[in-house]
């Protein structure tokens, strides 16, 4: 899975992929729900875990208070990283 891709998650809503983080040695996206392909994102935002097992990657939806809270910090830190090389 890659950031900038659209994913359907098993109740079948498209999520965008924004952004990529590691937190202790296991993958989480932030992404924001998308009705469909090349429409305006929706303001439903979420945490995605990333999972491996036999060679097939799959999600799951972060609901541990204390990891998305490490997680938002994280996220807002790449965006700021962002936004400076963007205004250099």
């Amino acid at each position: 899975m890659k950031v900038d891709h659209v994913i359907t998650l098993e109740d079948n809503k498209k999520y965008l992929l924004l952004d990529k983080a590691e937190l202790d040695n296991k993958n989480y996206f932030y992404a924001v729900e998308v009705p469909e392909i090349n429409a305006e994102p929706t303001e439903n935002y979420i945490f995605l875990e990333e999972i491996v097992e036999n060679n097939e990657a799959y999600v799951e939806q972060v609901d541990d208070e204390e990891i998305k809270a490490a997680l938002l910090v994280i996220f807002m830190n790449n965006l700021g990283l962002k936004l400076d090389e963007i205004n250099q």
